[in-house]
């Protein structure tokens, strides 16, 4: 099963107010079948963190009921828990429209099914008011993914980065991609193509 990197994780680092960087990288698995009635995989994102390599889900975080049923009570999830409800991934059989060719009454199943989803639950809506999604550079905002198509090299990149270090290297990261007007190719080929970064980048 091959993975893709290249979708924007923006909704998926979410903060409270303005992080210097993203924390966390989009992983979805790609259709690889031609199968017209189902989507074998394309919509699973895995959301994770880029330093721990642990999976951000909000099935981490809730709480269970006496019953088993999750608890709504807002009362009962600390701010930094509701953190992970807010960037948690995302499974469904929304058909995304761009890499082949979908059939014009799927073309808006994603937008359905992820987007325009089933209404949240009590705990997952109090997390979206408190943690905001960053506007993307091409919008006038400044984030930007660090992992692209470098995938696991972009990850590694990025770690071997000292932490005090990371905001300047980001911010001259977001810099370079609005005034090149190029494509974001990841972290990893933007360090190995300037020299006061290459001693980061993975070959």
């Amino acid at each position: 099963m091959q993975l893709d990197y290249e979708t924007a994780s923006n909704y998926h680092n979410r903060t409270r107010n303005g992080a210097c960087y993203p924390h966390n990288m989009k992983v979805q698995l790609m259709r690889n079948s031609w199968r017209l009635r189902n989507n074998p995989a394309r919509m699973v994102e895995f959301i994770i963190n880029i330093d721990r390599g642990e999976f951000i889900s909000e099935w981490n975080t809730y709480k269970l009921t006496e019953n088993g049923e999750v608890d709504s009570d807002l009362t009962h999830y600390s701010i930094e828990e509701l953190g992970e409800v807010a960037n948690t991934e995302s499974f469904n059989y929304g058909i995304p429209h761009g890499g082949y060719y979908v059939y014009p009454r799927f073309q808006r199943t994603h937008q359905f099914l992820d987007v325009q989803q089933p209404r949240d639950n009590l705990v997952r809506q109090r997390a979206k008011k408190i943690y905001r999604a960053p506007k993307g550079y091409h919008n006038g905002g400044q984030f930007a993914d660090l992992i692209k198509s470098g995938g696991v090299k972009d990850a590694k990149a990025w770690q071997r980065i000292p932490h005090d270090f990371r905001a300047e290297v980001y911010q001259s990261f977001v810099k370079h991609l609005v005034s090149s007007g190029m494509p974001n190719w990841g972290i990893n080929y933007y360090l190995s193509s300037t020299m006061r970064y290459r001693q980061y980048s993975v070959i």
